[in-house]
């Protein structure tokens, strides 16, 4: 039996940052049923637009998995569990958002299997520079996280480099029109300001639980 070694790594993705959420969601005192339920809510959104995404931009064409409709679903999932539980919210929103670069890069490993997004930077074929690029945001916002009360300055620390990480690689595309921006850097702008108002969500929430 031949493995699908982009699904697996799709899956391994998957796996390992959502193991990586939840255990840094339990070290920052989210409550268990919070987790369990966040991370079932979360985890659904992003299969669904992760899936949904391509087909929806194919025209219907297309079947697989979107890295970034996978990114506007986590935040999805987050912005609704904010809402729902309201337990810890700075924490869970920067525990999800710390590991979300751990899945890209395990990803991209399945893209490098199976010949997608190819391009070029510095060289190397780009499906190797995203992965490595970002391991090392997980690790330096791992790192923040561990290191700093505040919890939201890692969170923050991994969405902005990711978007900027995300938007610039887009011009060693192979695809890539000169001179022009493409449609999935305009997604990472899109993507961009959704974070941006999960973390004013997420702030007016935990104000409010102060209260």
């Amino acid at each position: 039996m031949r493995i699908n070694l982009y699904m697996l790594f799709i899956l391994l993705a998957l796996i390992a940052g959502t193991i990586c959420a939840v255990l840094l969601c339990r070290i920052s005192g989210v409550k268990k049923q919070t987790i369990l339920y966040s991370t079932f809510m979360i985890v659904f959104c992003e299969v669904l637009m992760a899936i949904w995404s391509v087909f929806i931009f194919s025209g219907g064409k297309q079947f697989g998995v979107s890295g970034l409709g996978a990114a506007a679903g986590l935040l999805t999932g987050i912005t609704v569990c904010i809402f729902i539980f309201r337990d810890h919210p700075a924490e869970l929103l920067s525990s999800w958002a710390v590991s979300a670069p751990l899945m890209y890069s395990v990803s991209k490993i399945g893209c490098m299997t199976s010949g997608c997004c190819g391009g070029r930077l510095f060289g190397f074929p780009i499906q190797q520079v995203e992965s490595v690029l970002f391991l090392i945001i997980f690790i330096v916002s791992l790192v923040l996280f561990l290191c700093l009360k505040n919890k939201k300055v890692s969170a923050f620390v991994a969405m902005l480099m990711s978007f900027i990480v995300r938007f610039s690689v887009e011009f060693g595309r192979f695809d890539h029109q000169a001179g022009r921006i493409s449609l999935n850097q305009i997604l990472v702008l899109v993507g961009a300001g959704m974070a941006i108002a999960v973390f004013v969500i997420g702030r007016k929430v935990y104000s409010n639980g102060e209260q």
